[in-house]
């Protein structure tokens, strides 16, 4: 399991699989401000994303 911090080239893998976790699109804004301010992690199982998690 590999844990890194999230990139804006991320943002449209993040906002996928937040969707498909949380079933809505809405949160697009709220987690490209989380990339911008380095608040957003990638947990990835081997090279497959497999969580997202934001610091406060």
């Amino acid at each position: 399991m590999k844990i890194l911090k999230a990139e804006n080239t991320d943002l449209e893998n993040i906002v996928l699989l937040d969707k498909e976790m949380i079933g809505t699109d809405r949160r697009k804004e709220e987690i490209g401000e989380a990339v911008d301010q380095s608040r957003c992690l990638l947990v990835f199982e081997g090279s497959e994303l497999a969580g997202v998690g934001f610091k406060r």
